[in-house]
């Protein structure tokens, strides 16, 4: 199971749904099954969570920021609340006592 989500992890990276994002598509079915797949993520303090997936995932909730920051800039439509539902669920992996509460988030008005 865990190879299966690795894989399915790094294809949205090397040309899915976070691939698209940085070539300024946003792909809902894509962001549908990226999001499919984070909530599969097994939580850190699980024992069959390994390393590997921390590489993988741990830097998608700055990623998404940045990515929203320029799909705005160019005016495509995409749903912001997607980004803070992966966003929230990789704090939740990671066992995080604030669960996204105290970070902010910038809204220009354009998802």
């Amino acid at each position: 199971m865990t190879d299966e989500l690795k894989k399915s992890l790094r294809f949205h990276w090397e040309s899915g749904f976070l691939r698209k994002l940085r070539y300024g598509v946003y792909d809902e079915g894509m962001a549908e099954d990226f999001l499919r797949i984070i909530q599969g993520v097994p939580s850190l303090s699980e024992s069959r969570f390994d390393k590997e997936l921390t590489y993988i995932i741990w830097h998608i909730p700055l990623y998404l920021e940045w990515q929203s920051q320029r799909l705005s800039e160019k005016n495509v439509c995409f749903d912001r609340r997607v980004f803070e539902e992966i966003r929230e669920i990789i704090l939740r992996k990671f066992d995080s006592p604030h669960n996204g509460e105290g970070y902010e988030t910038v809204d220009n008005g354009s998802g």
